[in-house]
């Protein structure tokens, strides 16, 4: 599976999945889960990271859905845009059989991990520009409460 490129990947900007009167701030990175220098964000549930400041190389995208972050239909236009081969009604059990075995998730640390009837799943996407994809997955009904997507060479191992 081969995501976007990273050059277009970093041409990429928030605004231009909001509508044009939506107010993006910016601040800066106090976490380091992926080189972060800057950012764009909306509503405190949408990051556009930025590894440099001025932005220029965009490092990382993450963001809530539905209740409390973005419409299910701007969720789905990131996705594809980034050609991640899933939309916001996948469940745990569909991120499987498209990525293959988490990195990561909650359930692997047992039953008493999950969160409030969500797992989250990391995943390496491999390919000529790898990334790293992570999902918050809804147990019981599916779907998506959250989703990020880092290039892989900018993130930063926790070990």
């Amino acid at each position: 599976m081969e995501l976007l490129p990273y050059e277009e990947f970093s041409a990429l900007r928030l605004q231009q999945f909001l509508p044009p009167d939506a107010e993006i701030n910016d601040y800066e990175c106090d976490r380091q889960t992926w080189k972060c220098e800057y950012h764009e964000i909306f509503d405190e549930s949408t990051l556009f990271c930025f590894a440099d400041n001025p932005p220029t190389t965009l490092s990382g995208i993450g963001t809530d859905l539905g209740e409390g972050g973005l419409p299910f239909e701007i969720g789905e236009a990131i996705l594809r845009t980034v050609r991640l081969p899933v939309n916001t009604r996948a469940t745990r059990d569909e991120l499987i059989a498209k990525f293959g075995k988490p990195e990561y998730c909650w359930l692997d640390d047992g039953p008493e991990a999950t969160r409030e009837g969500l797992d989250f799943l990391r995943f390496d996407v491999s390919g000529r520009w790898p990334y790293k994809v992570a999902f918050t997955v809804r147990l019981e009904a599916g779907g998506l409460t959250r989703f990020f997507i880092a290039r892989k060479d900018f993130w930063v191992d926790e070990g």
